[in-house]
């Protein structure tokens, strides 16, 4: 698979999903039994999707990944779905659980500091 599609654990092979439920499950283990499913998603989030909006794999360059995790519920400008894909819990909510929550609040205030600090 590597030589053929020059992927060693490609996104689609078997190697692949084992190694992530591997992953998820040893992730599960350090995290709060009540919490656990919650933080395992944002840790998902933060990884898969927030941290390559904003372009921060630095193993393979500047990518510009940010219109192809948009789903088609949120592009279809349908109110009760957040703009990360998950259903609110009222459609007059601005957002959904997890980005209302105080994590995901606390890593968009971190990343306003850092770009001002980068200016």
């Amino acid at each position: 698979m590597k030589d053929k599609y020059g992927l060693g654990l490609g996104l689609n092979s078997m190697e692949g999903r084992e190694a992530k439920h591997v992953f998820i499950a040893k992730y599960r283990k350090n995290s709060n039994y009540q919490n656990r499913w919650e933080q395992i998603f944002q840790h998902e989030f933060v990884s898969l999707v927030w941290l390559r909006e904003r372009d921060y794999n630095f193993s393979m360059g500047k990518v510009s990944t940010l219109k192809s995790y948009i789903t088609n519920s949120v592009s279809s400008d349908n109110k009760a779905f957040c703009h990360c894909g998950l259903k609110k819990e009222c459609v007059t909510d601005s957002k959904c659980r997890f980005c209302g929550s105080k994590l995901r609040n606390d890593i968009e205030v971190s990343e306003v500091l850092l770009s001002k600090a980068d200016l």
